[in-house]
């Protein structure tokens, strides 16, 4: 996941569009925006695909399953965007489910070996 820009947080709003429950690595589908100010270029309505770990890493944190977010649902959704400008894919760190409040988060052993 090295092509998501970790020191950058954002947070997309928008509505559920899919689940994919799949290994090794879980996505989600999201038609909403991020405010201009927090990624320039990104403030236009789109459908981004967010990626988090797999469904046995994602079960173990609590709160997740094949079901748990559904098409409709209206979610705000902390990210890493990509490295590269433009791009609507991002590492999803935390769902919010606005109607219910239910949050579900990923965390990641991110291995920097670069750093003494």
């Amino acid at each position: 996941m090295v092509m998501y820009d970790r020191s950058t947080v954002v947070t997309l709003v928008g509505t559920v569009v899919e689940l994919q429950w799949t290994n090794p690595h879980v996505f989600l589908l999201v038609d909403g925006k991020v405010d201009e100010g927090d990624l320039p270029g990104a403030s236009q309505p789109a459908v981004w695909r967010l990626e988090t770990s797999g469904p046995a890493n994602l079960t173990r944190q609590g709160g997740w399953s094949a079901t748990a977010l559904k098409p409709g649902d209206r979610v705000s959704v902390t990210i890493n965007p990509m490295k590269e400008p433009g791009q609507k894919n991002a590492r999803l760190n935390k769902v919010t489910v606005v109607d219910t409040g239910q949050v579900l988060g990923a965390t990641y052993l991110d291995l920097d070996l670069r750093r003494p």
